[in-house]
């Protein structure tokens, strides 16, 4: 799913009494500080592990050496003793020379596994050590010199070494113990493919896609390699924009198929639910997935609450929004998505200084990310900061956010001709593709009957933006009137929603 920046935007597919890991201080108006938690004052049993380094001659094994660290994650992720940091986070640090301290700090861990991986045909060498951050000493260190058939028993034997010099327990979860050992071949392509899908470009994507497909073809019973290509294609179809309905029907298939082959596989209702929410619209068919997630997985930390985060966020459950994306940000702390949901979240909830100091924490580290300044920009807005609200929008690269920002921001100023000009651009160049932003800025200038008429239009296209229009702040001043609640109707969204614990 990825909405757009007043509402979320996905770059990379899902406790409330202190925000987890860096917290951001604005200075000036343009000036940003980010003060981060030490090390040392991180829970004992929290670990990250850092992406192996290719050490191979050819240096052509860098998704192998990547697929291995996040089957790592993976595997440590199981045991409910121990915190463990999701990939994306994680691989921030892929190829820096930063120290331990510092990473660990940034990551609000108190361990490391980091190592490396030389392979060579059928043969390889992996060395993996696991390091207190506080003082840099090793807890553990170990190098296997194996076949590429092994390569399971290792990953295993890592893992249950790291858990038991951090005195943790793995679990073998019922998911786990389902799965058939794949074909050595068809692992290495689905890590091949992971590597590929990682980047999120249409090209890159659709090699991703041929990779799984080769998996597949060596060993069509493979779950894992089915739920991927699912993936894959779910990614496909939101780089497009509009769904197909050939694009979902091959989502679907691929996904019965896998759950078929594997019903315990927690990344295919992870990814089916995913297709639920951005493009059926079915919550019901949703949240049956999350309570299967959660039947496989109880512990889950990893996937869970961004997937619940969504679904409470689209009911209009904001203080439940927050509470669990902020569970998913402490396992992702440097994660673009995690930030700028656990924002939008916090905006949702008028806890608008905490939700303008998490988009410029996301600004400071990741500047790139799609529509970020328009999102501080509406954060400032909110707060009544109109110049700053003003200067932030015009810092934004893409046009159809930075139209929709300057025709609030200019209303919000009182200066109608030049909001009414940044409109006029908007509709004549985004109507096809952003009839939910034109609806936004129509509504924020007050003008209902043509936000209704542009909400209408983002619901015949399907836009996906739409499945958060119970949360938008900007769509606040329609929820009186009758059409409001008939759209929430056509989305299913008019109840309060499921509300179940995490």
């Amino acid at each position: 799913m990825r909405p757009g920046p007043g509402i979320c935007r996905r770059r990379g597919g899902y406790a409330l009494t202190r925000s987890p890991g860096p917290e951001p201080v604005a200075t000036t108006n343009t000036d940003y500080a980010v003060q981060w938690t030490a090390a040392a004052g991180a829970d004992e049993k929290s670990i990250a592990v850092l992406p192996f380094v290719d050490m191979s001659e050819k240096k052509d094994q860098e998704y192998f050496s990547d697929g291995l660290s996040e089957e790592l994650i993976n595997h440590l992720a199981r045991s409910a003793d121990l915190k463990v940091i999701a990939r994306t986070s994680s691989f921030q640090f892929k190829g820096k020379n930063e120290d331990v301290r510092g990473i660990a700090g940034k990551l609000g861990v108190a361990n490391l596994l980091e190592g490396s991986v030389r392979k060579a045909g059928q043969e390889m060498r992996i060395t993996a050590q696991l390091i207190r951050a506080s003082d840099g000493s090793h807890l553990w260190s170990q190098s296997y010199d194996r076949n590429l058939v092994d390569v399971f028993k290792v990953q295993d034997e890592i893992a249950g070494m790291v858990a038991r010099a951090m005195h943790a327990t793995i679990a073998t979860g019922a998911d786990q113990a389902s799965n058939q050992e794949p074909d050595v071949e068809a692992y290495n392509l689905v890590l091949e493919g992971n590597y590929f899908k990682a980047r999120r470009t249409r090209q890159d994507v659709e090699k991703a896609a041929q990779l799984y497909r080769k998996a597949i073809d060596i060993k069509p019973d493979y779950a894992l390699a089915w739920a991927r290509l699912a993936s894959a294609y779910l990614i496909e179809e939101s780089l497009k924009g509009a769904p197909s309905a050939d694009g979902s029907k091959r989502i679907l298939d691929a996904l019965d198929r896998a759950i078929r082959l594997d019903p315990k596989l927690i990344w295919a209702y992870y990814t089916r639910a995913g297709f639920e929410m951005a493009i059926a619209w079915d919550w019901a068919a949703a949240q049956a997935d999350h309570e299967r997630m959660r039947q496989i997985e109880p512990d889950n930390t990893l996937l869970l609450p961004n997937a619940l985060g969504t679904m409470a966020l689209a009911f209009g459950q904001v203080a439940r929004a927050v509470e669990l994306y902020q569970k998913g940000a402490e396992r992702n702390p440097l994660d673009p998505y995690s930030l700028n949901v656990l924002g939008l979240a916090l905006c949702a909830a008028n806890r608008l200084q905490e939700c303008l100091q998490w988009r410029l924490r996301l600004l400071l580290l990741h500047p790139e990310f799609g529509g970020i300044n328009s999102a501080v920009g509406r954060a400032r807005l909110y707060l009544g900061q109109f110049d700053q609200a003003l200067e932030a929008m015009q810092k934004e690269p893409e046009e159809n956010y930075r139209l929709v920002g300057l025709a609030m921001v200019y209303s919000a100023m009182g200066k109608r001709a030049e909001s009414a000009a940044a409109l006029k651009s908007l509709t004549e160049r985004f109507a096809s593709n952003d009839a939910y932003g034109i609806a936004e800025a129509h509504a924020y200038r007050g003008e209902t009957d043509e936000a209704f008429a542009w909400l209408d239009r983002a619901f015949r296209q399907r836009n996906e933006k739409l499945v958060f229009v119970k949360a938008n702040p900007m769509l606040r001043n329609l929820h009186n009137d009758p059409r409001f609640q008939a759209l929430l109707i056509n989305l299913k969204l008019a109840d309060q929603g499921p509300g179940a614990p995490m």
